[in-house]
């Protein structure tokens, strides 16, 4: 026991050294000292300086950060500056339980600016490289700007990761003359991408074919598993995910895609497809991709391809696809534009059949639902294409075709934006056929009302009504208007309705009795209905007596009622003739002259 007391302790104590590190664009490297009062400023000092270690906190402050290739020690670039290196490395490690922070000061957006980093003779060009580095998480960071130049066929990426068990979140990669985010060789571990977005990813200087490299997020040669959550890329020269793995030296990847959006892509010469699956020269039997939830929407070839035609690569991708949407892919003159393209493969009939497609939508795309050379397998039900009973997909099955806002900014914690194009597009009306059409595929989440149907339903979203629930009714409120006498036997008063509650006003007038706070069991008048001024007259009144009189309003919740007023018989006159209040007993009473 007193070992283990011990033991807690020292991992208390290591635990209390992790220390919070600040950057900023107005720091400076030499005479900061890390703190948020004097912060340092390059990005390559956060990435390696001795000092950071597993599981401290670096913040990167707002705004921009302009790379400058003459910063820093060499080995802070990747390859070194030497070797004419233009990505910054990353050294510094976390470890299992200390985990390396590098985020965004909380509400603020810190970015890295790459357009001047280049050689003149460099092959590739990185804004981020995390090599062999593991336990990292990125957090809120963006780098924009990583570029070619004209005449050389340069391989650009935003952010390569080669390490394991790092996390990316709320990243965000824009006009990257290549790969937005890339998950290189060795990766060992897990890798998380969450929230993050990839647009403007293309290649367009290149000499082969200007596009073709252009992706969001790409995936090659990997042994670790990775993990898509809720992102998104459009405006790409190739494909928005690109999974194009050989495996031949390595052992084989789980790949996963939830939620995530692909739209827009294949720019150029490039191909254009928002879901590529890889290519396959090994296989051990096990399923390599799952994507559920997820839209292909508007990119130049397909929604989806599995890719699994080579000779050199011969294996069928072994694959779930579950409950997703391809939406009006093609139109772009090309051929074989399906919104889910299946290859007849070198591989056996049982490996093709492994490709199993449940509960997906293709509608509206140029060659049709699905497509694929003559000849290929796979397993299928209850897709839109399957025919499923009375189910045919056309536009009166979705809340909306319109996607104005698709690329609009995400929400504060990172979620996709809350606006029409999410919340309606695509998802399936009050009436689609769609409703409960498919099979259980063990899904059990749905981000708008957090549970399934039982069956549930083909496509991407369960439905859910967009009705805006109605407020509950409440009482009117209602005013009382000042009586005043017409004969020695009756009166006049009123109201005014001015508010119906939420509800309808079935009756309105006025109750009065000689004892305080009148209702309508008492004597009263019915004055017509809704809102509005009224006017009532009171009859079978007693000059000689003192009355309490409130106007009443009725709607379905129950029956509210005004002020109160008090009138009397009398000749007390003040100023002007305007009649005086007199207190008597605790009553204000209201003496109105004949």
């Amino acid at each position: 026991m007193r070992k283990l007391i011990i033991i807690s302790l020292l991992f208390i104590c290591l635990k209390s050294q992790a220390t919070i590190w600040y950057f900023s664009p107005t720091g400076n490297d030499d005479t900061g000292d890390g703190s948020i009062g004097n912060p340092w400023a390059t990005w390559g000092k956060a990435f390696n300086w001795e000092a950071i270690a597993a599981g401290d906190t670096v913040y990167f402050r707002g705004g921009v950060y302009n790379k400058n290739i003459a910063e820093g020690d060499d080995d802070w670039y990747y390859p070194n500056r030497s070797q004419e290196g233009t990505g910054y490395n990353i050294s510094r490690d976390g470890a299992l339980g200390d985990t390396l922070y590098y985020l965004a000061y909380p509400g603020e957006v810190p970015i890295l600016d790459c357009y001047n980093a280049y050689h003149a003779t460099n092959r590739y060009c990185w804004g981020i490289y995390a090599g062999s580095v593991n336990y990292v998480k990125f957090k809120g960071l963006t780098v924009r700007n990583v570029r070619q130049i004209a005449g050389r066929n340069m391989a650009c990426f935003g952010m390569q990761i080669r390490g394991g068990d790092i996390i990316v979140e709320n990243c965000k990669f824009y006009n990257i003359w290549g790969v937005g985010l890339r998950i290189g060789a060795n990766t060992s571990k897990n890798v998380y991408i969450t929230n993050c977005d990839a647009y403007n990813c293309c290649d367009s200087l290149s000499t082969d074919l200007p596009g073709n490299d252009g992706y969001g997020f790409s995936v090659i040669e990997s042994n670790g598993n990775v993990y898509f959550s809720g992102c998104r890329a459009w405006n790409c020269g190739d494909d928005g995910f690109n999974a194009g793995i050989l495996e031949s030296q390595y052992s084989a990847q789980y790949i996963e895609y939830n939620g995530c959006w692909a739209f827009s892509n294949g720019m150029l010469e490039g191909g254009g497809y928002g879901f590529k699956m890889g290519w396959f020269s090994y296989t051990d039997g096990n399923l390599k991709r799952t994507y559920t939830n997820c839209i292909a929407a508007y990119n130049r070839w397909g929604g989806w391809t599995t890719n699994d035609r080579w000779s050199w690569a011969p294996h069928a991708a072994y694959c779930n696809v579950f409950n997703n949407i391809a939406y009006h892919n093609g139109y772009s003159g090309l051929s074989l534009c399906y919104g889910f393209m299946i290859n007849n493969t070198y591989d056996s009939d049982a490996n093709e059949l492994k490709r199993t497609l449940k509960n997906n939508i293709s509608y509206a795309n140029e060659d049709g639902a699905i497509g694929g050379a003559i000849g290929y397998l796979y397993t299928h039900e209850t897709n839109s294409w399957d025919n499923p009973p009375g189910v045919t997909i056309t536009d009166a099955d979705f809340l909306s075709l319109d996607s104005t806002g698709i690329t609009a900014a995400r929400q504060a914690d990172g979620s996709l934006p809350d606006n029409d194009c999410y919340n309606k597009f695509l998802r399936l009306s009050s009436t689609s056929l769609a409703y409960q059409a498919g099979v259980d595929v063990g899904l059990t989440y749905d981000a708008v009302d957090s549970l399934w149907r039982d069956p549930p339903s083909i496509g991407a979203y369960e439905y859910y009504s967009q009705e805006t629930p109605e407020e509950p009714a409440v009482l009117s409120e209602v005013t009382t208007s000042r009586p005043r006498w017409q004969t020695s036997t009756t009166a006049i008063s009123g109201g005014n309705v001015f508010d119906d509650g939420g509800g309808t006003v079935s009756a309105r007038g006025v109750c009065w009795s000689t004892s305080q706070n009148p209702t309508i069991s008492d004597s009263h008048t019915t004055n017509g209905t809704g809102t509005g001024v009224f006017y009532s007259e009171m009859t079978g009144l007693n000059q000689n007596w003192v009355y309490y009189v409130r106007a009443y309003a009725t709607n379905e919740v129950g029956t509210a009622y005004g002020n109160q007023m008090i009138f009397a018989e009398g000749q007390v006159l003040g100023k002007d003739n305007v009649p005086m209040v007199l207190l008597k007993d605790g009553v204000y009473y209201i003496f109105i002259k004949q």
